[in-house]
């Protein structure tokens, strides 16, 4: 590596012949020659975008590794020591070679073993993906593979003990204790902890490896986490396990949050509640949480939220699924004719004062209950959607992605005023977000958007909505400055748009 440099400036009148450019590269101070190869060092790829999300960590926080940094050390002495600190900054082990090569190291060199120590700040600890995989582990008290190189592993990062940053994926469910105890060294500067994924393939001998509460009990002054796939949909604790965990639960640190897979809400909303400095929220649940635990948890927390990511796989509770079809449709006598008598989507998906398009919405039942029946008026009515309750506690969100049976478009009349983004996407038949609903409130002459809000972003089938709805929909918010895109429902979604 050469690097050019002017020498044409400040010189002194009279003087010897300048130096070459190889003698002053070979003597830029250490800070400069640290920048230099930490930038040079970092993957980047031709067809990379500016959304793209560096390789290693996850949604909370992401970073590169410096192993193209190792070839500077051996260009000149001078270059040496800051080229293997940019090398050892950021340590990616994965898989056995890996790792027995970085333990074998530190076994070796007090050189090794003090870069460890004192320039590691990132960490990735995983198998190979081949062993992530296997399905079996050894039932006898012989090591297995897995079991051994999650071993190394954990000695791996047991050296690197200034790592703020560390990936844990999946690994073998007999380091669980060594590993605990790496991670609850007060110490270690801990700032991101990214747990997961884990191959459903390896649940047999790694599914212990964590607890419901490692996340946040491991260190509670952690800033970003990240806990996915690691348990069991539908995971239920005992009751007095519960009571414990919920009842000593600390002071959070949390800004960035993901978790994936269903978490008890009671475990959940205690969470959220001690996290009042959270900034980024993404939730992933294939089990209903109720509307207003979620909407009691984040009034207070969410003050600060400017990123919300929540999907929500299932459709409406168990005890309502017999009532689905009553409760998709008017909840007071309302038609699509009179559309006013409860707001343009109360108590329905499909409500809204337009003719149907030629390619209409699958059709619903429509039963005109009797609006003098409590009892028929509370059979058709569901739980109010989520976002449509918290909406108005989250003053500063800038970014709200989630699925359509959380949200109905007449929350489109009270966003909050900082929001520039809505993402919603439909999963099931059970959608509060349907073209009919949206199209009354966009034709509403009382809507007034936030002056940041630039883009709706609606994922659906398009059978469910015809070319004419989109159009329409489209049109009208091209009208008061808002883009709008229909995404069909098996299109891949963006990365994550703030980190």
């Amino acid at each position: 590596m050469v690097v050019q440099v002017s020498s044409d400036a400040h010189e002194p009148a009279a003087r010897s012949p300048p130096s070459s450019p190889r003698v002053v590269a070979r003597d830029l101070p250490y800070e400069l020659l640290h920048t230099i190869f930490r930038l040079a060092s970092t993957y980047t790829s031709s067809s990379s975008t500016s959304t793209s999300r560096a390789p290693h960590g996850g949604a909370v926080r992401s970073w590169h590794s410096h192993e193209p940094a190792a070839p500077f050390s051996l260009v000149c002495r001078r270059w040496r020591s800051p080229a293997q600190a940019v090398l050892f900054s950021s340590v990616a082990l994965v898989g056995h070679k890996r790792a027995q090569a970085f333990v074998d190291a530190l076994e070796r060199s007090e050189r090794v073993r003090q870069l460890a120590k004192k320039e590691t700040t990132y960490v990735v600890l995983a198998l190979d993906a081949a062993d992530e995989q296997l399905p079996m582990s050894s039932p006898t008290p012989a090591p297995s593979r897995q079991s051994a190189t999650s071993e190394l592993l954990v000695a791996a990062l047991e050296a690197c003990s200034s790592a703020a940053h560390v990936h844990v994926r999946t690994l073998h469910q007999a380091v669980r204790k060594r590993l605990l105890a790496a991670l609850m060294d007060l110490q270690r500067p801990l700032v991101t902890l990214v747990l997961g994924p884990t191959h459903v393939a390896a649940r047999r001998w790694s599914e212990a490896l964590w607890d419901v509460r490692d996340g946040w009990d491991v260190r509670p002054e952690v800033e970003n986490l990240e806990h996915t796939g690691l348990l069991a949909s539908g995971l239920a604790l005992p009751p007095t396990r519960m009571g414990q965990s919920v009842r000593d639960f600390p002071q959070l640190a949390l800004r960035r949050l993901k978790l994936c897979h269903d978490w008890p809400i009671e475990i959940l909303a205690t969470a959220l509640k001690n996290s009042p400095q959270l900034e980024f929220l993404d939730l992933y649940f294939e089990q209903y949480k109720p509307a207003q635990a979620m909407v009691d948890a984040l009034e207070v927390s969410g003050k600060n939220l400017r990123e919300v990511r929540y999907v929500c796989a299932s459709p409406v509770p168990l005890e309502h699924d017999r009532r689905a079809e009553d409760e998709l449709t008017f909840s007071s006598g309302t038609s699509a004719d009179n559309p006013t008598s409860h707001g343009p989507d109360s108590g329905d998906s499909s409500s809204a004062g337009s003719p149907p398009s030629s390619h209409s919405p699958r059709p619903r039942r429509s039963s005109s209950p009797d609006p003098s029946s409590s009892s028929t008026s509370t059979r058709a009515r569901r739980p109010a959607p989520l976002f449509n309750l918290l909406l108005p506690h989250l003053p500063s969100l800038r970014i709200l992605h989630c699925t359509s049976t959380e949200l109905t478009p007449s929350a489109l009349l009270a966003l909050p005023p900082s929001l520039q983004s809505l993402s919603v996407k439909s999963l099931n038949s059970f959608s509060r977000f349907s073209p009919r609903a949206l199209l009354a409130v966009l034709r509403d002459p009382h809507l007034a958007l936030p002056n940041e809000f630039a883009r709706l972003t609606v994922t659906d089938s398009p059978d469910e909505w015809g070319d004419e709805a989109i159009d329409e929909a489209r049109l009208r918010c091209e009208e008061v400055g808002v883009r709008f895109e229909f995404r069909m429902d098996f299109e891949e979604e963006d990365v994550y748009e703030s980190e």
